[in-house]
């Protein structure tokens, strides 16, 4: 593929950061060398001696002697050599990535990160974006200083519809990609695996076509998928695009967050390496590279279970967030029938309820909700021109079983206060 159209003018720019490239060399030699390259600090003046971490299955490790040194030290932009190698495994484990061009990996302070630097990468102001109804608020707040063009896609229980994205695509032909002054789309951007904000799960045979639709248009996909680990159907994974890109037209979001902590900020993008490299180049003068500290305790957590042992983890995972996604409906049907409605999340955190009879959720959720000691995130933060919706993203990770019930009716409580106040 020929990416000059997907990348703005700052991308296309940069080049590489001379250290940076330089103290990626000397990594990768197999021979000893002196190094009176980098500015790095000597590891003898730091003060730690030992990290020592404790798993709850009693898996013990420590850092210490120079595996301490390496995860204290900087390292090469793209993230700690070994962890690439290690996450390079895992994606072909998991997808098989099938693109006949060369992929790589970046390591990033989670998707977030990742997202913003391609976005960074590939936007110009006033540029169409395609994507769903409602997006992940974090995309939404990267992407006003832009003030793109948002296509909505609509959507379903089943996710993304593919009859509706080829009507947005409706005014332009795919000969148009050729013109680069008349304005077409370049990027699709999905979460296509338990939505944020709507928890929906795109099918495999839509992925399929709006694959084949973005093969005729030229698009590129941006995948977002923090929550592929935590599918509550087990036996069999939603396939994911990168698993059907024979072009190199996928840049893969993945995360830790959700299965490892939130807390470590470690993601990866897994794309074509002519991207990837923009990236990379990215990485090198602004964060230099995602924390060694973090991706240091990451591999040696991978190691030890190996690739099973992760699978075996994350299933864990999914059957807690299943466990608690079936209270929160639980007390959904107790206490909000005949106020509320939604969809049934199959994987995710998150159940998206539209209030019946509201044009507006803002003031409820942001007004009258916390004066109950509750909080939702209204719908309008997943629009970009911050338009009325009635809709409510509640979260239900966290909460216990008497908080939700407890919450749930205070929530059904201030929803009809809100329609008495509003005479509905």
């Amino acid at each position: 593929m020929d990416y000059t159209r997907f990348l703005n003018e700052l991308s296309a720019n940069r080049k590489p950061f001379l250290l940076r490239e330089l103290i990626k060399r000397n990594l990768a030699s197999t021979v000893p060398i002196t190094n009176f390259c980098n500015g790095s600090p000597n590891a003898e003046t730091f003060p730690f001696k030992t990290i020592s971490v404790e798993l709850k299955d009693g898996v013990n490790f420590a850092l210490k002697g120079s595996k301490l040194t390496e995860a204290l030290q900087y390292t090469q932009s793209e993230g700690l050599p070994k962890l690439i190698k290690l996450l390079t495994d895992y994606q072909i484990e998991l997808h098989h990535p099938p693109m006949k061009c060369e992929w790589s990996i970046i390591i990033t302070a989670g998707c977030q990160d990742g997202l913003s630097k391609a976005f960074e990468m590939m936007l110009n102001r006033g540029d169409y974006v395609i994507g769903e109804e409602f997006l992940y608020s974090g995309v939404i707040s990267t992407l006003k200083p832009y003030n793109v063009k948002h296509i909505k896609v609509k959507g379903d229980k089943d996710g993304m519809r593919p009859d509706s994205l080829r009507d947005v695509l409706g005014k332009w032909s795919p000969e148009d990609v050729r013109n680069k002054v008349n304005g077409i789309p370049k990027l699709l951007y999905i979460v296509p695996t338990g939505g944020n904000p709507v928890g929906t799960t795109t099918s495999a045979e839509r992925r399929k076509e709006i694959y084949k639709i973005a093969q005729q248009y030229d698009l590129l996909i941006l995948e977002d998928d923090p929550y592929y680990f935590i599918q509550f159907h087990q036996n069999k994974k939603a396939e994911s695009f990168l698993s059907m890109d024979v072009d190199g037209r996928v840049l893969r979001f993945d995360s830790f967050s959700k299965i490892l902590s939130g807390g470590m900020r470690l993601g990866f993008v897994t794309g074509p390496k002519p991207l990837i490299q923009k990236l990379v180049f990215h990485m090198q003068v602004s964060q230099i590279h995602t924390s060694t500290i973090t991706q240091a305790i990451a591999y040696e957590i991978l190691s030890i279970w190996g690739f099973d042992g992760f699978n075996k983890y994350a299933q864990r995972t999914a059957l807690f967030y299943k466990k608690q996604r079936d209270l929160m409906l639980h007390y959904a049907k107790k206490w909000l029938t005949g106020l509320v409605e939604y969809n049934v999340p199959d994987c995710g955190l998150f159940l998206w309820i539209r209030v019946l009879g509201l044009k507006d959720t803002n003031h409820l959720a942001i007004n009258r909700c916390p004066k109950k000691q509750i909080s939702f995130l209204p719908g309008s933060t997943s629009t970009i021109d911050d338009s009325p919706t009635p809709f409510l993203r509640i979260t239900f990770s966290i909460p216990n079983e008497d908080q939700m019930n407890e919450g749930f009716q205070k929530l059904a409580d201030a929803i009809r206060e809100e329609l008495q106040e509003h005479k509905i």
